[in-house]
């Protein structure tokens, strides 16, 4: 398996990751989302995407929390923090150890 770590956005400030070393992909839509998600299903250990992205991946975040990865995160990328993806984050965590940390 190849590690992969992907950034996933709807502009182009998701580009910042490739910096990182991430894959980066620019989506428009339900569907482009789709297509990436499946195309990199199989070998990504993280995938970052757009807090705003969260509602188009439901049926995913559930295949996949039934594996250790891909692993998910929710980052403000286009906009302004939410809340919503360190949330979740603080759902997963708990979840995966039983214990609440922070």
């Amino acid at each position: 398996m190849n590690k992969r770590a992907v950034a996933i956005a709807k502009t182009e400030n998701v580009f910042l990751f490739r910096s990182l070393g991430f894959e980066t992909f620019v989506i428009d839509g339900e569907e482009k989302m789709k297509s990436v998600l499946e195309s990199i299903a199989a070998e990504a250990q993280i995938i970052i995407i757009d807090e705003d992205l969260q509602a188009m991946i439901g049926e995913y975040r559930k295949r996949f929390n039934e594996k250790a990865f891909p692993i998910i995160m929710a980052l403000p990328i286009d906009h302004e923090a939410s809340g919503q993806g360190l949330e979740k984050l603080r759902a997963d965590v708990e979840k995966a150890i039983g214990l609440k940390l922070f």
